[in-house]
């Protein structure tokens, strides 16, 4: 869930906003927080990780951190991933993600 003062938003709301999930390389994305090892090693690589993008271009991963870091240590080429296009989705719900 990600809320500001003004509106909150679930993973349930932005699944009509999120690509057909694609292969995604490891290689082209990573983490971009501080991860606990014991959550990366029980995170689910059956989930695909969703990762925001602006114009076609990744930005980052929304959610599925995790799952990321765990793909890379176990040095798997592709993840599962759904892609979330900021200029998709309702501008109130776009500042949340920029």
């Amino acid at each position: 869930m990600w809320t500001n003062q003004y509106t909150t938003v679930t993973v349930k709301q932005l699944v009509p906003y999120l690509s057909e999930e694609v292969e995604l390389q490891v290689n082209k994305i990573r983490p971009h927080v501080e991860l606990e090892q014991e959550r990366v090693e029980k995170a689910d690589l059956n989930y695909p990780i969703i990762i925001v993008q602006q114009n076609n271009q990744p930005l980052y991963v929304l959610d599925g951190n995790h799952r990321l870091q765990k793909a890379i240590n176990l040095k798997q080429k592709t993840i599962k991933a759904r892609m979330l296009e900021l200029n998709s989705i309702p501008s109130n719900w776009a500042v949340l993600f920029k």
